[in-house]
């Protein structure tokens, strides 16, 4: 009878473990994805620290290099930001859109630009 009963307490901590990694051991990490990359000046190429990058409602701070991390983004496809300061804005053009797949890390394959907002280009108008 021991034998049996050591064999169901067994099969019990299996399911459990089975169970609980397959939900991400608990948390969300196989159903959100991150997203990396760098935020550097246009005129200097040098990295960019202490700013903000939003991704669908998510951010993360810029480090000393310029590197970001944004974490808990659901699949799907996504327009990033930079928040604008008094000291840096984005680079005008087309959006940054980025791609984040589920339990995946999504590396921009190049620095989002920023600019000193006196030094933008003259808005040509109408």
């Amino acid at each position: 009878m021991p034998t049996r009963m050591m064999l169901q307490v067994l099969m019990g901590v299996v399911v459990c473990t089975l169970i609980i990694t397959g939900c991400g051991g608990g948390g969300n990490a196989g159903t959100t994805g991150i997203v990396t990359g760098y935020v550097k000046d246009a005129a200097s190429g040098l990295g960019i620290s202490g700013l903000t990058v939003t991704i669908d409602g998510r951010s993360g701070r810029t480090s000393a290099d310029g590197a970001f991390t944004v974490r808990g983004i659901p699949p799907g496809d996504y327009q990033l930001q930079v928040v604008p300061t008094e000291l840096f804005v984005m680079v005008p053009g087309d959006p940054i859109i980025v791609t984040v797949v589920a339990g995946t890390t999504t590396v921009l394959p190049a620095p989002v630009l920023v600019i000193d907002p006196d030094n933008l280009p003259p808005n040509p108008g109408p």
